[in-house]
């Protein structure tokens, strides 16, 4: 969809519920800015983690994908996770799969579920190139 037809769909989605005399939700469809491929970094502070925004999981080993998220449009995010027991050997266990959504707006968290584990984040910064959570639970 085209950043146009966005707008144009919004405007009219707008317009419309505001001339309907019932109160209804707007759904607004421009999509969310954490949508897309996030390779953790470190972690800047407690309960919380850095990731830099890249293209895609191509070209990384299996070390490198350590607890990168990808976030899709229509509600679904997976992490790839690497397995670190107490004993070794560390072994990854590749992408689990779960959902998001977003409750509110101010301050922006979202609600993952992942595996059927629910995680609360708090988006603490958000640019184009880096995304910087706190886990609130």
């Amino acid at each position: 969809m085209t950043r146009f037809n966005a707008i144009t769909l919004t405007v009219l989605t707008l317009l419309a519920w505001s001339c309907n005399d019932s109160q209804q939700e707007v759904v607004l469809s421009a999509p969310a800015p954490w949508v897309g491929y996030w390779d953790f970094q470190n972690y800047p502070g407690p309960n919380e983690r850095a990731y830099i925004s890249v293209p895609d999981d191509s070209g990384f080993g299996i070390t490198e994908k350590n607890q990168m998220l990808e976030f899709r449009e229509d509600g679904f995010v997976r992490e790839f996770f690497w397995n670190r027991c107490a004993t070794a050997p560390a072994m990854p266990t590749g992408w689990k799969d779960g959902t998001w959504t977003q409750p509110g707006s101010d301050p922006v968290v979202l609600e993952l579920t992942i595996e059927g584990q629910p995680r609360i984040y708090e988006i603490l910064a958000l640019d184009n190139t880096s995304l910087v959570v706190r886990s609130i639970q």
